[in-house]
């Protein structure tokens, strides 16, 4: 009986925990132009978008978010709520770059909107793959995480195909 009461109180008090921090990133959050999106599709304006990464990510990035350096992520095709959401942690440096700290510190909510919006709508072209051992082994690491009939856990952000 008090083991079980224990248990209870100690669930009850991190159910208040958790709900206390959700509810102050809830009040530390950008405006509601993202954080009432839950479909993933953006609502900020892509040629505004494309405007701002000519200026400020291209040179890293790419014109069109395929970056030629493996040292820059591609930003082509991914989930704009997903790109705003890295912008604005950079921004408020709970993710650390020094080099995007310091170009998305002029942005504002609505710049990093137009750019997530504007890289969202672009398609990412793969990389040629120069070792197929490597890529065997990719592979294997990729469909070995997912049970029979399954979709790997990998696919949730980084779709089913492999190449």
């Amino acid at each position: 009986m008090c083991a079980k009461f224990l248990l209870a109180c100690a669930a009850t008090l991190l159910s208040a925990v958790v709900l206390r921090g959700a509810a102050a990133q809830a009040r530390n959050a950008p405006g509601q132009r993202w954080g009432e999106q839950s479909s993933g599709l953006g609502v900020g304006d892509p040629q505004q978008g494309r405007t701002i990464a000519e200026a400020k990510c291209a040179s890293c990035h790419g014109a069109d978010g395929n970056s030629a350096d493996p040292k820059y992520p591609k930003l082509a095709g991914q989930d704009p709520a997903y790109l705003y959401w890295q912008l604005w942690a950079f921004k408020k440096d709970t993710r650390r770059s020094d080099i995007m700290a310091g170009i998305v510190a002029a942005l504002s909510d609505s710049d990093m909107a137009d750019a997530a919006s504007f890289y969202s709508r672009q398609s990412r072209q793969p990389d040629a793959v120069r070792d197929e051992r490597l890529a065997a082994v990719g592979e294997r690491i990729f469909f070995a995480a997912a049970g029979p009939g399954m979709s790997p856990p990998c696919a949730m952000c980084h779709g089913v195909e492999c190449r």
